[in-house]
């Protein structure tokens, strides 16, 4: 009986421990803010991945896409990182019932540096720091000089 409850625990761990193509996550410092973020992240070759980001905040308010393009000093998802990327989002609000929302869209690039573990088991953090720019706003609320803000993230997740 033991037997058969350790040989799949050898096999995950040695799936993971190889040189992973692909990695899920989740940002846990979103989650402090009310927000869950998703991100998947394809390797294209062993240094440059492509990563899908999802945001949602839980009360509705925003959504947000991101597209970026992490390349690894090192191997894949190890060690230091450079994240340049796009993202699309909506923030809207309404001040009552029947009124039509108050919609402001964005797009925005950004630039994030990071570092980025991988162990044995395909268990994965990543920390990053950064900024991003407004590059198009769609709003008749948007400010003649783009926005700059800080941007980083603080991922949770397994590379497979």
């Amino acid at each position: 009986m033991i037997s058969r409850l350790v040989l799949p625990l050898v096999l995950v761990s040695t799936v993971a421990a190889a040189d992973p193509r692909a990695e899920v996550q989740i940002d846990a410092l979103g989650l402090l803010d009310q927000r869950v973020e998703l991100s998947a992240t394809g390797l294209i070759t062993p240094n440059l991945g492509a990563t899908l980001t999802l945001a949602d905040q839980l009360d509705g308010t925003s959504r947000q896409v991101a597209l970026s393009l992490p390349v690894f000093a090192q191997s894949a998802f190890r060690g230091f990182f450079i994240e340049p990327g796009m993202l699309a989002g909506g923030r809207w609000s309404s001040n009552c019932l029947s009124c039509a929302p108050d919609i402001n869209k964005t797009i925005s690039a950004e630039v994030l540096f990071g570092w980025s573990w991988l162990f044995d088991s395909g268990l994965t953090l990543a920390m990053a720091i950064g900024a991003q720019v407004e590059v198009a706003c769609y709003d008749n609320d948007c400010g003649i000089d783009p926005a700059i803000s800080p941007a980083g993230y603080f991922k949770l997740g397994w590379a497979f």
